[in-house]
């Protein structure tokens, strides 16, 4: 038994090891971004700072096109940085409320 489960782990380690996000967003997710109950952001501030961060990246593997962007960052947010994001509208822009960018 004590085998099969040292396998199984070993077995489990990898897949998760092959399934993370290795995309520019998700490294700028993860760098960049913070988990920051009171904080709030814009959309545009987001992409803004992708932008420069990503400036130091040989390529943005087509990510620095806004809706190709856009639609990485809302899949991989949850996953990320959990459910407590809201995005909300407010006049012309959107805002997410629960982020601080570093």
């Amino acid at each position: 038994m004590g085998k099969f489960l040292a396998r199984f782990s070993i077995t489990n380690t990898w897949f998760k090891s092959m399934t993370i996000d290795k995309s520019p967003v998700a490294e700028f997710i993860s760098d960049r971004l913070e988990v920051d109950k009171v904080s709030s952001v814009t959309r545009r501030q987001i992409l803004v700072a992708f932008l420069s961060w990503g400036m130091s990246l040989e390529t943005f593997q087509g990510y620095d096109k806004p809706k190709r962007f856009w639609k990485k960052f809302k899949e991989l947010v949850p996953e990320m940085m959990g459910n407590q994001i809201i995005e909300r509208k407010s006049g012309n822009d959107y805002i997410f409320d629960g982020i601080k960018i570093n």
